[in-house]
């Protein structure tokens, strides 16, 4: 007798999807929180005398841009869906990736969302990094720095 392949699943509280962050949302953020919500490691830990369900890996969640490419994604299309959730308070970055060095993004579940739209929330938005932010590139005094031209 064949074995039945298990499948995987998404649960979503109720709260979440009645939330104002998350209509507020556009279609694309969506898909793309669903996609986090299937890379999470979901397990029992102790909580004082009762096991409660969390995230094992939270914190951990890498999804590269060529993956959400594959998923029929583009680029700017994925990094506004990605602003868009942070922003919304759905997800945190908690470590910042290098495309050009292969070190992937770590993101994380906030729970920042249940307090959108009110004086309570708290931003926590993404970290702009520029390519010529310092100590990237040929600083002064380097033979390679590029000279001003004489006028």
């Amino acid at each position: 007798m064949k074995q039945e392949k298990k499948t995987k699943g998404v649960f979503l509280l109720t709260e979440i999807i009645g939330s104002s962050a998350f209509r507020d949302l556009n279609g694309t953020s969506i898909l793309v929180y669903l996609d986090f919500m299937l890379r999470r490691k979901m397990g029992e830990r102790r909580v004082g005398k009762r096991d409660v369900w969390s995230v094992l890996n939270d914190g951990q969640i890498a999804y590269p841009y060529t993956e959400a490419q594959e998923r029929g994604i583009s680029p700017p299309a994925f990094t506004r869906a990605i602003d868009d959730l942070v922003e919304h308070g759905f997800m945190d970055i908690h470590a910042s990736g290098a495309g050009l060095l292969k070190t992937p993004t770590l993101y994380g579940f906030s729970e920042r969302w249940r307090e959108w739209g009110t004086d309570r929330f708290t931003e926590n938005p993404r970290r702009r990094q520029g390519l010529w932010r310092k100590g990237i590139g040929f600083e002064p005094g380097h033979v390679h720095f590029p000279r001003k031209k004489a006028r």
